[in-house]
């Protein structure tokens, strides 16, 4: 059960971003990056809580250690980590240092590919089938909101033109 919440935390972390209007999702290559990042990482922070979670030695992390250690720690860790991460992408995009803000999501990317690996030793038969629910509900709210993004980037927000910009109203001529 605290592998959906861990994933709810996650989807709430990107709803705030949203919310808060970040550029980021408005830029095509950072949405793909993004659900590249997604695609590996849902799988890692699932299994990582479903074999680690109150147990924090199986964990390399200390920080994520710590976040194991106590109930609902690994709720907290993903929506921080979500959070801190597309914040620090969003800071680079501000910054007009957008090559930086690839980069992150490519490396975390490799990153987390990397650490779904550690895991393959731990898997158990009967914990697949539930896995495999869970990953799955995950990946069908990354491809939902996937294409909500996709067909929303790139679009300026309307704007209402000022007195300056409205078009002038001819007078019309007394006869």
């Amino acid at each position: 059960m605290i592998e959906f919440l861990v994933i709810v935390a996650i989807f709430l972390a990107i709803w705030v971003t949203i919310r808060l209007k970040y550029e980021i999702y408005g830029r095509k290559p950072c949405i793909i990056l993004l659900m590249l990042f997604a695609l590996v990482a849902l799988p890692v922070i699932v299994l990582t809580t479903k074999y680690a979670y109150l147990a924090p030695e199986f964990e390399g992390s200390i920080v994520m250690s710590f976040f194991l250690s106590f109930h609902l720690g690994v709720v907290i860790a993903s929506f921080l980590w979500t959070f801190i991460w597309i914040t620090l992408g969003e800071a680079f995009i501000r910054l007009k240092l957008v090559p930086l803000t690839y980069f992150l999501f490519l490396m975390l990317f490799a990153g987390d590919l990397l650490s779904l690996f550690t895991w393959a030793d731990n898997l158990h038969g009967l914990d697949i089938h539930y896995l495999a629910i869970v990953i799955g509900l995950g990946y069908t709210g990354l491809f939902i909101l996937g294409l909500h993004m996709w067909k929303h980037a790139g679009k300026k927000a309307k704007t209402i033109p000022s007195s300056e910009q409205a078009p002038k109203k001819k007078k019309a001529k007394k006869k």
